[in-house]
């Protein structure tokens, strides 16, 4: 399947490239899907496939999902909740929230993971009034990594300047 010309998913899909240079691309609303991509990057290298999430009924079923790896452990996230597997393509259990506060627990809160000089972040924006605009604020947190492989948010610096940092409200 080539996807060099326009390819209708209702979804935001996320790419994620493995440790050994595998490219896959994740899609869905609800139900996740994940294929491998080819070298070029715009054709699939397989059909896609269902990925099996345990979300305890705590996991939001909306798109805006993220995929990356730590220490041998994938974590496929959906704002501010992941889940986590040993194989990329699942089964994947649903382990918590990242933090509370700031709208990690919203469904609205898109997001992304990243390793930056050794250190892991997590950057992600939140509405400031969805009932009034679509204008969303954006933040960015260290996030660290617990032993039995959970992770969490160090939200400490956003507590520390929500007074003088305008529309911060958690």
């Amino acid at each position: 399947m080539l996807l060099g010309s326009p390819w209708s998913i209702p979804s935001t899909p996320t790419i994620f490239v493995d440790d050994d240079n595998t490219p896959y691309i994740i899609y869905g609303e609800g139900d996740y899907q994940i294929a491998r991509l080819k070298d070029s990057m715009i054709e699939l290298d397989e059909e896609p496939r269902l990925i099996p999430l345990e979300r305890k009924d705590v996991f939001p079923e909306m798109d805006k999902n993220s995929l990356h790896k730590h220490n041998g452990t994938y974590y496929l996230s959906c704002s501010g909740y992941y889940a986590t597997s040993k194989n990329v393509y699942g089964p994947y259990e649903y382990r918590g929230l990242v933090g509370e506060g700031w709208q990690l627990e919203s469904v609205y809160a898109h997001g992304d993971f990243f390793i930056f000089k050794g250190q892991w972040y997590h950057v992600w924006c939140k509405y400031r009034n969805r009932a009034v605009d679509r204008i969303r604020d954006c933040y960015i947190a260290p996030v660290h990594y617990t032993p039995e492989g959970l992770m969490y948010d160090d939200l400490e610096h956003l507590r520390l300047n929500a007074c003088s940092a305008p529309h911060a409200s958690a």
